[in-house]
């Protein structure tokens, strides 16, 4: 996975496959093991390491799911671009 990070918000690219057997690069989702799974692990790892650049990403991951989950209840289901 690639993390995509500007200023207080990141997201996370993953990798997956078409009918067609070509590879995409989609955002992540967010059900809970997609973008929010990975906020919870990066703060968790933080907490239990000490170490602030992972507290840092789960704090600018949960800035990005926020604002998914705020443009998906404002738009009727559908996704802010």
């Amino acid at each position: 996975m690639l993390a995509i990070r500007q200023d207080n918000v990141a997201t996370w690219l993953g990798l997956t496959s078409t009918p067609g057997h070509q590879v995409v690069p989609p955002t992540l989702s967010v059900d809970l093991y997609a973008l929010p799974g990975i906020v919870l692990f990066l703060a968790y790892l933080g907490a239990i390491t000490g170490e602030a650049r992972y507290t840092a990403l789960a704090q600018a991951g949960l800035t990005s799911l926020r604002h998914h989950l705020t443009c998906y209840r404002l738009r009727a289901h559908y996704w802010c671009v």
